[in-house]
């Protein structure tokens, strides 16, 4: 009995004491939550909740999202919680699951060691001017990137030779057609490598709940994360609806579709603090 509780109390002073995971200001926490729970469909019938306490003791509530196994595949048990931090210092957070389903907590450190710049507003002084976080006066120089189908290409290649080459030029934004992939796909580098694949349709019309193409999102993420370590500003320039360009169609998504579409959306995008804005479609 003295050996067993030895053993507990040096497992305790481990778990309670052990160090926390670092995370860069205004760069993005992410964190896999299984969920062994057998539902129908893992889209929309539980919702993983998440609150944070910021180091201040102020709170932020949002949401996790499913992620299927993980890593673009349709099937698995794998939530994700996904937050930017905007404080240094220690971060509690606590997830639940709306069907009762126990949740769990957990702490990360945000330091200023590798900070983002910050999210782009409006400066405090002249909100005719952008500036991070309000307070950063930026001179933006944007390039309209118009590879549609490029996140179908190998991520490397585009990084070498299209974002690193207008980072270098002086670009710190972008507007970009594959953020919300929804049409033009064959809109690619010719002088680059063939594509992966040429599937990047966010979802096939008229079954949104089923269809949804976690690989897809993938790709964004890997283009959009990577940017937003560089610093550069992003801008949706499709936007939610496809359907001037002969892709899916907003307006024929139900009200839940679309309340249910826009929350996935921001839990999954809205921690990228270089995610600087989107259209709903361009044309309109």
């Amino acid at each position: 009995m003295i050996l067993r509780a030895i053993v507990f109390n040096f497992i305790l002073s481990m778990v309670l004491f052990a160090k926390p995971t670092t995370v860069p200001l205004y760069n993005v926490f992410e964190q896999k939550v299984v969920n062994e729970q057998d539902y129908v469909n893992k889209f929309i019938d539980v919702t993983l909740i998440v609150q944070y306490q910021a180091p201040s003791g102020r709170l932020a509530d949002f949401w996790g999202f499913y992620d299927g196994d993980g890593n673009g595949g349709p099937k698995g048990n794998i939530w994700k919680i996904r937050f930017m931090p905007n404080e240094p210092g220690l971060w509690i957070y606590v997830y639940s699951w709306s069907d009762g389903k126990k949740g769990g907590k957990g702490t990360f450190e945000c330091v200023a060691e590798g900070a983002g710049k910050g999210v782009l507003q409006p400066f405090h002084e002249n909100p005719h001017w952008f500036a991070y976080n309000g307070n950063d006066p930026v001179w933006l120089k944007s390039y309209y990137e118009t590879g549609h189908g490029s996140i179908g290409q190998d991520f490397d290649w585009v990084r070498e030779n299209v974002y690193s080459r207008l980072i270098n030029a002086g670009y710190n934004h972008l507007q970009v057609n594959w953020l919300l992939s929804l049409c033009c796909f064959g809109q690619y580098y010719k002088d680059g490598p063939e594509p992966e694949t040429l599937d990047l349709s966010l979802y096939t019309e008229g079954n949104l709940f089923n269809t949804m193409n976690l690989d897809v999102w993938k790709r964004m993420e890997q283009h959009l994360g990577w940017l937003n370590d560089q610093n550069v500003g992003v801008h949706m320039f499709l936007g939610v609806d496809g359907s001037k360009n002969e892709s899916n169609d907003w307006g024929k998504l139900s009200s839940e579709e679309k309340d249910w579409f826009v929350k996935y959306m921001v839990s999954r995008l809205a921690p990228y603090a270089n995610l600087a804005g989107w259209n709903f479609v361009w044309e309109v």
